[in-house]
């Protein structure tokens, strides 16, 4: 999953919240954030680094969709 933000929280969340479910927060400098949701469910850890190719490429395809490309096919 490509998140095409810095973050992908709708306000800050408490430093007792992060520490309860051991989560950290991310980078704000990052461009975006990329999960393996079946590997890591949580979103606990940031693959946008690791992977910029496929984050580019998720960032591409959410641009032609945006832009108004189909996404389904035409019944």
């Amino acid at each position: 999953m490509l998140i095409d933000a810095s973050t992908g929280a709708a306000k800050k969340e408490s430093q007792s919240y992060l520490e309860h479910f051991g989560l950290e927060t991310f980078d704000k400098k990052s461009p975006g954030l990329l999960f393996n949701l079946a590997s890591d469910p949580r979103q606990s850890k940031n693959l946008y680094k690791q992977h910029p190719e496929k984050a580019e490429s998720m960032r591409s395809l959410l641009k032609r969709y945006t832009g108004g490309e189909r996404c389904a096919p035409v019944r």
